[in-house]
């Protein structure tokens, strides 16, 4: 498990087909590993309820190394992340690789009804657009919410050259989106949404995304206007470095 998702009053857990097995490294194989044909299953509890009372409902296998936001609707559970049919990243547990980028995350909504009596979950995809590390604004972190924005992967570059090669805006309540991409060559990491203030709606703000330019062998600081991404950056800080590539995270303000 990777990552997890929060709503005001759930907690989610994906446990995906990724074994971890110490009797297969001690004979030499993978210590961790796809394993074809295990289902994976969505672990649901209320945030303030014993662990004992979580529910379990099984999907088809896939894997998510990182998740959009979720919010609880009434008996239901709505999750945005994004998905790929297996990781690119672990072998099979006879230590084969998948082919560079012919699997790459697309964002996918699961609904899970709290109310059923099934474990059904339904999914759909949200854009067909592939990449990783998905954001949202996170004043609004398991809530509704309607901007989301993630790296952007191409497949048709990712064979020998950057993984991530630009930055989508997808707007989930009109259905459209928005990208930029960095010249040929060149890759782009996370993009981190800033509000433009406090009290700003939804989604107005900045996108900072560090651009890293292979023929100049060093990085910027790219500042995108959140609601006008195709523009390309609004401003950049120059950097005379390279930073690299896969550095990802928060930052947060130090709290009393």
């Amino acid at each position: 498990m990777h990552d997890f998702l929060l709503t005001e009053r759930h907690a989610i857990f994906p446990v995906l087909p990724v074994i971890g097995s110490m009797e297969r490294a001690r004979a030499g194989g993978p210590p961790y590993a796809w394993e074809e044909g295990r289902p994976g299953y969505l672990g649901v509890v209320l945030r303030d309820a014993p662990i004992e009372t979580m529910r379990w409902f099984e999907i088809e296998p896939c894997f998510v190394f990182h998740v959009f936001n979720a919010r609880s609707d009434g008996d239901k559970v709505v999750c945005d992340v994004m998905r790929t049919r297996r990781p690119s990243v672990f072998p099979d547990a006879e230590g084969g690789m998948p082919p560079p980028g012919t699997d790459m995350p697309l964002p996918v909504r699961w609904t899970l009804d709290l109310g059923a009596a099934t474990d059904v979950v339904r999914s759909e995809t949200l854009a067909e657009r592939p990449g990783e590390f998905p954001r949202c604004d996170e004043r609004f972190t398991g809530r509704p919410y309607r901007h989301a924005f993630h790296a952007l992967g191409n497949p048709a570059r990712r064979a020998s050259e950057a993984v991530f090669t630009g930055v989508v805006h997808l707007d989930l309540g009109s259905g459209r989106s928005a990208e930029w991409e960095a010249p040929e060559g060149d890759a782009v990491s996370e993009a981190v949404f800033v509000p433009r203030a406090p009290d700003a709606p939804e989604g107005e703000g900045w996108l900072l995304a560090v651009q890293y330019m292979a023929r100049e062998n060093r990085s910027d600081l790219l500042v995108f206007d959140a609601q006008d991404v195709a523009r390309g950056p609004t401003a950049r800080a120059m950097l005379s470095h390279r930073v690299p590539a896969g550095f990802h995270g928060s930052w947060l303000t130090a709290r009393g």
